[in-house]
């Protein structure tokens, strides 16, 4: 109906990524990408060995200190834990820096798929 509000708009999610990756499978590198954060983008750098994810860094440092700036390592060391963004969880009030970080990461994996 014309005027009525029907709660559908533009939405503060941080967009998700189309699949989860891992480092299965990617070529020995380094990897950079960004992904649109709360305040801004949000850098990182992945290097991969083996197949393996051995640094995950984020340059959070235009997110909201106690918020996205404080997830920004747990995610980084959880991602590469899981070796990977698969199954990998955001940390609770920084949900889009959470998420910008593992699209970013996603993003990062697929340049050396």
């Amino acid at each position: 109906a014309d005027g009525i509000p029907t709660g559908k708009g533009p939405s503060m999610e941080a967009p998700k990524a189309e699949e989860d990756l891992t480092a299965e499978g990617v070529a020995d590198g380094t990897y950079t990408a960004s992904a649109q954060g709360y305040a801004g983008p949000v850098p990182v750098t992945v290097e991969v060995k083996d197949g393996k994810i051995v640094s995950v860094s984020v340059d959070a440092s235009g997110e909201t200190a106690a918020l996205g700036g404080a997830a920004a390592p747990v995610v980084a060391e959880a991602i590469k834990t899981a070796n990977g963004v698969v199954g990998v969880d955001g940390v609770s009030g920084a949900t889009m820096t959470s998420n910008a970080i593992k699209a970013a990461v996603n993003a990062a994996l697929k340049q050396g798929k």
